[in-house]
């Protein structure tokens, strides 16, 4: 009999921190089971930087679809069978259904953050991330919303919610909301709570996380930057603890003077701590660079090509062929391959003529710049000149 799970994601790309918690949910999922993931379109981190503000504004709801699509190419490639549910909707939903919505203000008025705070006193990454209202009041609604999902969304026709997948900050929070409910008599369904492990995240308060948009150099900076004062064996021991679920464990590479040999990982923390800080460092930027593009090859690749967001361009020849075809008329056609128009709508649209409009979209996919669908999309958004 399938399982219903729920779960909630809030990212601005695809860092390996998002890409282990797909993982763990994978992990607790059968055939047949169907996932219900809540993304998080509203900003709740705009008390750090402007990197999450900047995303979460309404001009890049593209990118946010883009993010999305990859999300779901990814659960695709596992088979896991999913829809995606959006939280600025969700909320509007839920406080129009008056008994969720008096359990969200009698939630937040029993919770204080000192109160969450104590609970996780003893977790090392969570103590890091700073608990604020706006966090509190979104993990009350998002619990709310798969408590009541029938009523959210009798589209869906399903009658409840088997696991709630969240994370360890959220469980003072789940006692809270369950108390009431019990206290009062209302009757629910309560979901199964599996809880994910909590990651390491480099340089956590800056926003910009490790993630497959980044160049090897771009990386190495971030990861420079975490370890400044030295590097932490027992964090690495966790990121690598998180590696591990996509490379094989006789795949991992150590990296001593500019030269790069596979071992076990095993033998390589047994090594780590004996390596001098620059070889520390690069063998962890190695690994991370490694993971990251297991996640571009693996999982998105092989189903939708049309999802890799930028394309690397690393030698001069790649360099001419790319500048070759890129002038202004091409600019103006690819901007018609949104997926939106046909060829015939792109050709009516393009300033050019007819024929000339019709040899471009001709040669754009010769090259992959195009797909070959009937309503063309563009397979590359961005170009990233590398100087690596």
């Amino acid at each position: 009999m399938r399982k219903i799970f729920y779960a909630n994601i809030f990212c601005n790309s695809l860092h390996y921190p998002v890409i282990d918690y797909l993982i763990n949910i994978k992990k607790n999922m059968k055939k047949g089971d169907k996932l219900i993931l809540c993304f998080w379109d509203k900003n709740v981190y705009n008390f750090q930087n402007q990197s999450y503000t900047n995303f979460y504004k309404k001009e890049t709801n593209e990118q946010i679809k883009e993010l999305v699509d990859n999300l779901s190419n990814i659960l695709d490639s596992w088979n896991i069978n999913h829809n995606f549910i959006f939280l600025s909707d969700a909320i509007d939903r839920m406080l129009s259904l008056d008994k969720a919505n008096d359990l969200f203000f009698r939630s937040l008025g029993n919770i204080s953050i000192g109160y969450i705070e104590d609970s996780y006193i003893n977790e090392k990454y969570l103590r890091i991330r700073p608990i604020t209202l706006g966090k509190i009041a979104y993990m009350i609604m998002d619990y709310l919303i798969a408590l009541f999902f029938s009523d959210l969304y009798p589209s869906f026709k399903i009658t409840k919610i088997d696991y709630y997948v969240t994370g360890k900050r959220f469980m003072p929070i789940q006692t809270v909301i369950d108390d009431i409910i019990s206290d009062d008599g209302i009757i629910v369904d309560f979901p199964n709570i599996l809880t994910t492990r909590s990651v390491p995240i480099m340089n956590y308060d800056n926003g910009k996380w490790i993630g497959i948009e980044m160049s090897k150099l771009e990386l190495e900076r971030e990861v420079r930057k975490q370890f400044e004062k030295g590097v932490d064996y027992s964090m690495v021991c966790d990121i690598f603890a998180i590696l591990r679920e996509l490379v094989t464990n006789d795949e991992f590479i150590i990296s001593k003077n500019m030269i790069n040999e596979k071992m076990h990982l095993n033998k390589l923390l047994t090594q780590f701590k004996g390596l001098e800080e620059e070889n520390k460092i690069m063998t962890i930027v190695e690994n991370l660079y490694k993971y990251l593009q297991i996640v571009k090859e693996s999982l998105l690749k092989p189903n939708n090509t049309r999802l890799k967001k930028i394309n690397y361009i690393r030698s001069k020849e790649q360099l001419s062929e790319i500048l070759s075809f890129l002038n202004p008329n091409i600019l103006e056609i690819l901007k018609l391959c949104d997926g939106k128009n046909d060829m015939k709508e792109i050709i009516e649209k393009s300033p050019l003529k007819p024929s000339s409009t019709q040899s471009y979209l001709s040669n754009l996919r010769k090259k992959n710049i195009i797909s070959k669908d009937k309503k063309p999309i563009r397979n590359v958004n961005e170009i990233l000149i590398s100087f690596e």
